[in-house]
């Protein structure tokens, strides 16, 4: 029964454009492959100007234990979630749909990857300041 909340609410969410394209994990389409692809793609860009990247890996699996239950009822309201499909408990996907608006944190010059409880952050180096940039970016994750 699990199984078939998430696949109607992932479908719902997609439908609706409220997952993040940057999202790789738990969905359909989406892997820890297709996120090393886009990533080495753009690393490679990169390269190919002459330009550094700095990256930063962050795990939020203790996170997961910690979630504000009362801000993800908020949130999945928000997405227009509620009834009973808030009384089961589907784990992972909840957290993925907590973290989902962590992307909008940060603007173009700094790329935002997920998988699930993990976040790629990271900068192209291509002019001054911009580890001061990288480091706001870093700053803002408190949450």
């Amino acid at each position: 029964m699990e199984r078939i909340i998430v696949q109607n609410l992932l479908r719902y969410l997609h439908q609706h454009g409220l997952i993040s394209t940057q999202q790789h994990g738990f969905l359909m389409r989406k892997s820890t492959t297709t996120n090393l692809l886009e990533t080495l793609n753009d690393w490679s860009l990169a390269s190919d100007s002459k330009d550094g990247v700095t990256i930063a890996y962050i795990d939020f699996t203790k996170t997961f234990d910690s979630v504000s239950h009362t801000e993800l009822y908020h949130k999945l309201q928000g997405y227009g979630i509620s009834g009973n499909v808030l009384a089961v408990c589907l784990g992972t996907i909840l957290f993925v749909i907590y973290i989902n608006d962590i992307v909008s944190m940060f603007d173009q010059c700094c790329v935002c990857k997920l998988y699930t409880d993990d976040l790629k952050l990271y900068m192209r180096m291509s002019v001054a300041g911009c580890a001061h940039t990288f480091q706001k970016c870093i700053d803002s994750l408190t949450f």
